[in-house]
């Protein structure tokens, strides 16, 4: 009898499949971490973007805002390319976004689907755990 360990899981993004392992100590520390953060800033970014807005006729106030605003999108993507790193790797996340511009939209959506996909396979895991096949 021999034991072999599990293939590892992957992602498909962009017609290429990457390794994400949602049983990896590092990676489950990185979505417990970096995804709430990032959901946070969004909403942060949502409201700055209404204050933008209504900023608009007053100059002083519409530069501030838009500072702020500008701020948070690129803390953004700053959190995001860390998720992405810390669940897929530096070099794939390098190859994903090569001749793509820096946009924060792709990077929050790409974030959700990833974290999406490893709860699902988190949760295909420890249901096996949780319900053990009979072994007589």
């Amino acid at each position: 009898m021999e034991f072999t360990f599990d293939e590892k899981k992957t992602i498909e993004i962009e017609g290429k499949k990457y390794i994400c392992d949602s049983t990896d100590v590092n990676l489950i520390e990185g979505v417990s971490k970096h995804f709430p953060r990032i959901l946070e800033i969004g909403e942060e970014f949502k409201k700055l973007q209404k204050q933008m807005i209504s900023k608009i006729g007053n100059p002083k106030k519409a530069k501030e805002a838009s500072e702020a605003f500008f701020a948070k999108n690129r803390e953004l993507l700053t959190e995001c390319q860390g998720f992405i790193h810390g669940t897929l790797g530096v070099e794939e996340y390098n190859e994903i976004f090569s001749g793509r511009r820096p946009n924060s939209v792709e990077h929050l959506k790409l974030c959700t689907y990833i974290f999406k996909k490893i709860m699902e396979d988190r949760a295909e895991i420890l249901k096996e755990y949780a319900d053990p096949p009979d072994l007589d």
